[in-house]
Formats: C-alpha cells, structure tokens, sequence
C-alpha cells in the first residue's frame, strides 16, 4: 500500500511541475510580446531643409552633416561622381528622399545605417550617355578586322616574341611560340 500511494504523489508532482513551467513558459511570452517593438531608427525622424545652388555632392552631404548627426563615408569608387555639380531645395524632408533627390542621374546609391550613411557607385546603374559610349565603342570595335600571320626566320624556324605593331598607333601583339599572332587592326591599316 505504501507503494501506491509513493507513486501516486510522483505524478501529482510531475503534473505540478509540468504546469509550472508552462506557466513561466506564457509568462516569458507575454513579455517578450510585450517589450518587443519597433522602434525608429535615427534616419527615420529627422527632417532637414535645405536650399542650395550649383553646389557639389559632397559639398550637400557636408551641409546635411553640420545640420544633423549624420556622417557620409564614401566608398573609394564614389570620389570621381561626388564633385558633380547639384540644385537642391526642399523643406522638412527626411534623408532618404534628399539623397534621392541629388543622387538621381548619377551612378550613385546610398545605405543607411542608423546615423551613418554609405555613398557607393552603383555598377549596375549606368547613365544613357555612357551606354552611347559604350555602343559607339562596341561600333568601333566590329569595324575593326582581325590580321592573322606567322613569322619565321631565314631558316624557317619560328620566332618567338617578335613584336607586331599597327604603324602611327600603339596597337601591337607578341608571337607565341609557334611564331603566330593576331591582331585587331582598323580597316585602313
């Protein structure tokens, strides 16, 4: 008897336990639930307003700067776009239509990391007056004919390394080892 009775306080006990823990279970729930929020980021509350003429992008984002906690790193590829030249003029705006507003018509992008913001150039934007470049170059390029050859010595040996120039340009190739090469040329080389 005294057996069962042993037994019996176990699973009450195991009931108790179970119940305990699913109880501080919920409890740790509600408030995770509870003290989860989003909060605003810096960028988010911040409205600037700017007037400024023919001024620089850099010289924008040193003015943006001085006016709020914002810091600009640029990626070492951006310094060449940043010096171009901008009209801005808006009021209580926040950054991220600012930065869209001078950064658009450039390869330009921008991340923002709380109070920091990265300017990088954006490879993947390309400005139509560069795709004409490109095309026009392409152009060139297919007008261009393919010369190919073999040189030998008296002997008939091939010679290895000998220069081959396109004459007035510095348009060239080397031999390989069979003494061939081949070389884009314009089409009145």
């Amino acid at each position: 008897m005294d057996n069962y009775s042993i037994e019996e306080e176990k699973s009450v006990n195991n009931f108790k336990h179970a119940f305990k823990i699913m109880r501080i279970t919920i409890l740790l729930l509600f408030f995770c639930i509870l003290f989860s929020q989003a909060a605003t980021g810096y960028s988010q509350g911040v409205e600037l307003t700017l007037s400024l003429k023919s001024t620089s992008i850099k010289e924008v984002c040193e003015e943006i700067e001085k006016r709020s906690d914002f810091r600009f790193i640029f990626a070492g590829n951006a310094k060449t776009v940043i010096n171009k030249r901008v009209d801005i003029a808006v009021h209580s705006r926040h950054i991220e239509e600012i930065l869209d507003n001078i950064l658009s018509g450039t390869e330009l992008s921008y991340t923002i990391l709380d109070n920091q913001v990265v300017v990088y150039r954006d490879e993947a934007k390309i400005i139509p007056g560069e795709i004409e470049e490109i095309v026009s170059e392409l152009i060139s390029q297919q007008q261009k004919r393919q010369v190919v050859g073999r040189i030998f010595d008296k002997n008939g040996e091939p010679i290895i390394g000998a220069n081959i120039i396109e004459r007035g340009t510095t348009n060239g190739t080397v031999t390989d080892i069979d003494g061939n090469f081949s070389l884009q040329v314009d089409e009145n080389a």
